[in-house]
């Protein structure tokens, strides 16, 4: 791995080096224009062990994204971990290429008008350009493939080069909104807002859920965003990246990168879910809300399968990773905790903590139905065991499993995103 876009490798066999491949442009802007071939003679030269670092083309192996539908369970898991550990293996070997003559390489995606897709190990010197006309049109005559194909060519890069400090993700309605909202008032701090939806959320990692690497683009514009800061810690937030296992594999390439994961007593959430999915209008019958209920516990949000996904994301990121837990978001000593593990200067003592996208004293008539509630906690049984296994948030609530269903409810107004009121 790399620290920024140069430097040592990290995470790599000793005695292994990163090539500037940025610094040199210049560089490398000189030589094409002083047509020398030196991209295509070296490339050429070194044809077979490049291949060996490519892919073929037109190719169904490794491509930079793959639809992430296609891997659930064990099997599809280890797959998948394959297909990160070549797109990884292969960028890296790419970098500290050696020949007799040169030393490191561009790790390409190539995309060719008719005839496919796939990576290419091309020498550090060849430029985009080069890329799309000379070294695609010699790669193609050595694959006796049409050579007046038109081909777009994409650097990629490698995970540890997204200039990302830290991620907020976290259950919907588990208080990740007001997480963070508070942490972007920090001075200290700053989020990411490229692709932006509903206020808050960005969805700039999201679209890269598909990938294998990053782009020299995607990366580069992260880049531009630190650029402009003054010192301060950049993150993302965007709660349901802990949902894609492609994001989990990819981030953990990022030696650097911390997570802030939020949760929350499962059976409120369950209820503020299920307020938000009765008619609004009229009178809710006790049909009409077990049908409700019942339709909700039948999604992947609702089962054992979210304690595994939050397993593996503590199993990957270790000391790294830190869990908040809603009720406590209106603590002190919940963002004295947050700033320690930021490295952040501390809020004011002054500092309040409010509410955000709260559901405040409304509720749907769950509570009266003690059979469902009832059935609700044996469900969440293991979320409930996972949370009290985790001692910075193990409260008497979550410990006794004291819902809003057991306990007065001390809550003002609701809102929508914006700060409750009361």
């Amino acid at each position: 791995m790399v620290k920024g876009l140069t430097g040592a490798c990290i995470s790599c066999p000793e005695g292994w080096a990163f090539p500037v491949r940025f610094a040199a442009l210049t560089a490398l802007t000189a030589l094409t224009a002083a047509g020398d071939s030196i991209c295509k003679e070296r490339f050429e030269a070194e044809f077979p062990q490049l291949r060996a670092l490519s892919t073929s083309i037109p190719t169904h192996g490794h491509l930079p994204w793959m639809e992430v539908a296609q891997f659930h369970g064990d099997e599809s898991e280890k797959r998948l971990e394959i297909l990160f550990e070549d797109a990884t293996s292969k960028v890296l070997l790419c970098w500290n290429f050696l020949s007799k003559e040169w030393k490191g390489g561009r790790f390409w995606y190539l995309e060719m008008a008719g005839i496919g897709r796939g990576t290419l190990c091309a020498p550090a010197v060849c430029s985009k350009e080069e890329m799309e006309t000379e070294i695609q049109r010699s790669f193609l005559a050595k694959m006796r493939q049409d050579q007046t194909a038109t081909a777009t060519a994409t650097e990629l890069l490698h995970w540890s080069d997204l200039s990302l400090d830290f991620v907020v993700i976290g259950v919907d309605g588990c208080g990740s909104t007001a997480l963070h909202r508070h942490l972007r008032r920090h001075s200290q701090v700053a989020f990411t807002n490229f692709s932006v939806f509903n206020v808050d959320e960005d969805f700039f990692l999201q679209e890269m859920g598909r990938q294998t690497l990053p782009f020299a683009p995607q990366v580069e514009r992260l880049r531009d965003f630190r650029a402009k800061l003054r010192q301060q810690k950049v993150g993302l937030y965007q709660p349901w990246i802990w949902t894609a296992t492609t994001l989990l594999k990819a981030l953990a390439y990022n030696r650097h990168l911390k997570v802030v994961l939020s949760l929350c007593d499962p059976l409120d959430r369950f209820e503020k879910r299920l307020h938000g999915s009765l008619p609004r209008n009229g009178s809710i019958n006790d049909t009409k809300l077990k049908e409700v209920f019942y339709s909700l516990l039948k999604d992947a949000y609702s089962g054992p399968g979210m304690v595994r996904m939050w397993q593996k994301w503590l199993e990957v990121f270790g000391n790294r990773l830190l869990v908040v837990e809603k009720t406590l978001l209106s603590k002190a000593t919940t963002f004295q905790r947050l700033s320690d593990f930021l490295r952040i200067r501390g809020y004011p003592k002054q500092a309040k903590f409010h509410r955000y996208n709260s559901q405040g004293n409304r509720s749907s008539s769950l509570c009266q139905h003690v059979d469902l509630v009832r059935e609700l906690k044996e469900r969440f049984a293991l979320e409930y065991k996972f949370l009290n296994s985790l001692d910075a948030i193990r409260t008497e609530r979550i410990q006794k499993r004291l819902t809003h269903c057991e306990r007065p409810s001390v809550l003002g107004s609701s809102c929508v995103k914006e700060r409750c009121l009361s």
